[in-house]
């Protein structure tokens, strides 16, 4: 068992197809983390995930970006901001670990 297990939290990616987004968004439970509920999103175009690179996008009403999404135009980083407050709900859910990713009703934009 890794040292900091408690601090291990399982990714799921959700590829453009599922999403509508041009590139890999990261979804996950929020463990035992400190901070509030967020996504993560690739700062790579196409449905391939590389660890380490990506930015973060608080899950709220405005979301906002944590990070540097500097592999993204700025109309898509204004996409996958509309991707989680139209699928805010859901995200939430995922987030409280109350569903599993692949049953979250998640809609495309």
């Amino acid at each position: 068992m890794p040292k900091n297990s408690s601090n291990f939290v399982f990714l799921t990616i959700l590829r453009p197809k599922r999403t509508g987004l041009s590139f890999v968004v990261y979804v996950s439970p929020k463990g035992n983390v400190a901070h509030g509920p967020r996504i993560k999103a690739s700062n790579k175009y196409g449905d391939k995930a590389s660890e380490g690179d990506w930015f973060t996008i608080t899950i709220e009403d405005e979301p906002h970006v944590i990070g540097e999404s500097t592999g993204l135009k700025r109309s898509d980083v204004q996409m996958a901001k509309k991707w989680v407050r139209v699928n805010k709900e859901e995200l939430l859910k995922i987030w409280e670990d109350d569903i599993d990713a692949f049953d979250a009703d998640l809609q495309q934009v």
